[in-house]
């Protein structure tokens, strides 16, 4: 029979949580920024009405000596440790709801999540590129660094319709045109980067990258695709 994709309900358990955060902020991830309250393997133990949060810590400066005076008001020039980042709706019964609204906190910001998906689709079909390609691509990167703001809004209005139908050299240039200048030269770093490596290693970033980009999209749509379904003539 035929083989179809069947979209099914997303669980949001501790692993989907975990690598939401790797995909929206892999570098606090990896210095071990986050921290939940209570923490994620804490929480099976726990019963009653539930507020889940997500803290991110702070790098802690040394304490200037004017936080201990005592006519200093409470609190002047000590560092504060941890930010709320994002929390669960309030009076959540199950753990499964706590997670699964903590999630839809992170993902509040539409806007962001869908420059953040076109990201990884960009990174993701770079990856694929022969070098050849990937040079020119990389040439065109670097000269967008030159452009004066004015051309880099018209250029951005003559591109608006630009989809992921389109050729790739037209959707990286709207995407950063979109991005910003600081975006260029994270992209330009990642070209650099690949044309420094093996097929092999491309292609395992190119998995990384596309399923990224396909797990914050479903994530939103409040959805992901958990498996395969044959359907019978």
């Amino acid at each position: 029979g035929e083989v179809t994709a069947q979209p099914v309900a997303l669980k949001w358990n501790n692993a989907d949580l975990n690598y939401l955060l790797s995909i929206l902020y892999p570098d606090l991830v990896l210095a071990n920024r986050f921290a939940f309250s209570p923490p994620l393997e804490a929480i099976a133990a726990l019963s009653g009405p539930i507020n889940f949060k997500l803290y991110v810590s702070n790098p802690v400066s040394p304490t200037p000596s004017g936080a201990f005076s005592r006519t200093s008001p409470i609190g002047t020039g000590r560092p504060i440790r941890q930010t709320l980042l994002a929390e669960s709706a309030p009076g959540c019964k199950d753990w499964a709801s706590a997670r699964k609204t903590l999630a839809e906190c992170l993902l509040e910001d539409l806007h962001g999540v869908d420059r953040l998906c076109a990201r990884y689709g960009v990174f993701s079909s770079l990856l694929c590129c022969p070098d050849w390609r990937l040079k020119s691509l990389l040439r065109g990167m670097q000269a967008m660094g030159r452009v004066d703001e004015p051309e880099r809004w018209n250029r951005a209005y003559q591109l608006r319709e630009v989809d992921e139908g389109c050729d790739l050299e037209a959707r990286v240039e709207a995407y950063l045109l979109c991005a910003g200048l600081e975006e260029v030269g994270s992209c330009v770093g990642v070209v650099e980067t690949v044309l420094g490596l093996g097929w092999e290693d491309r292609e395992r970033m190119v998995v990384m990258y596309g399923e990224a980009g396909w797990f914050l999209r479903m994530a939103v749509c409040g959805r992901i695709i958990g498996g395969w379904r044959t359907r019978g003539d």
